[in-house]
């Protein structure tokens, strides 16, 4: 249903049309942690200065939210000549998503 490549970048699957609500529900995961020079598509594995952990080393939320949602906010700090005399200055930008049938 859906896949992550990456070290601690966060992630978000929807399992909105997998869900049985009027039973019970099994998630399951799934590592692959192939051995190093077997991909040609990474970082090739000769003399890295890091450990290639392998497994979920953190914690996972199953949450359940509504139809109409903010999916990301990034709030970044601007540094104008303005902001540091009296007050901060930010960007907001979102992105915000619609599950309502059309």
């Amino acid at each position: 249903m859906g896949y992550h490549e990456g070290g601690y970048t966060p992630f978000a699957l929807d399992v909105t049309e997998l869900v049985h609500y009027d039973g019970e529900n099994v998630v399951v995961g799934r590592v692959d942690n192939p051995p190093w020079d077997t991909r040609t598509d990474l970082v090739p594995a000769i003399n890295n200065d890091w450990w290639n952990y392998i497994g979920i080393i953190q914690d996972i939320y199953l949450e359940a939210l509504p139809s109409v949602h903010v999916a990301c906010a990034d709030v970044v700090p601007l540094n104008t000549a303005e902001s540091r005399q009296r007050w901060w200055c930010t960007m907001l930008e979102t992105t915000c998503n619609n599950w309502l049938p059309m």
